[in-house]
């Protein structure tokens, strides 16, 4: 049994904004999402801890290459994962 910490009368539908990513597409959903955003953040967070413990700057291509990786595989995650939450509302939902 998986936990939900809302109940489910509480919980929102689907949201709405989804359909809008959608159009954008798979890849750009990726692209921004993943490897942008966490991927980004993910660097930034790496590179200054490997910067504060005394390494510098010497291991940065291995951070970008890590971090892109990170990130493709987030963004591939999250959007089949969103995906597959869509498609369950709308076959619950019925047709219409």
């Amino acid at each position: 049994m998986k936990w939900n910490w809302v109940p489910h009368e509480l919980k929102p539908e689907f949201p709405p904004e989804w359909e809008g990513i959608r159009k954008h597409g798979k890849w750009r959903f990726v692209l921004v999402r993943g490897i942008v955003v966490f991927g980004g953040l993910l660097f930034i967070v790496w590179s200054a801890i490997s910067y504060a413990v005394g390494f510098g700057f010497q291991f940065i291509g291995e951070h970008i290459v890590c971090s892109v990786l990170a990130g493709l595989i987030l963004g591939l995650l999250g959007w089949h994962r969103a995906e597959r939450s869509y498609r369950r509302r709308e076959t619950a939902s019925g047709p219409g």
